[in-house]
């Protein structure tokens, strides 16, 4: 699976951009909305692309 959010890496965002970690909890909120959309993780294959970059926010 491939999440892309609208976070900066840390790598990227050397200026004065506030960093801020990804939690436990929202990598679980992230993992069961992506089965809520179909992600099936025992299949093989091309990767399962969920993008929260545009505002929606994944919440339990």
């Amino acid at each position: 699976m491939l999440v892309t959010t609208d976070r900066l890496h840390p790598s990227v965002a050397w200026s004065t951009e506030e960093i801020r970690p990804v939690l436990p909890g929202e990598v679980a909120d992230t993992i069961r909305e992506a089965l809520a959309r179909g992600w099936e993780p025992d299949v093989d294959g091309t990767p399962f692309r969920l993008d929260l970059s545009s505002g929606a926010a994944v919440r339990g």
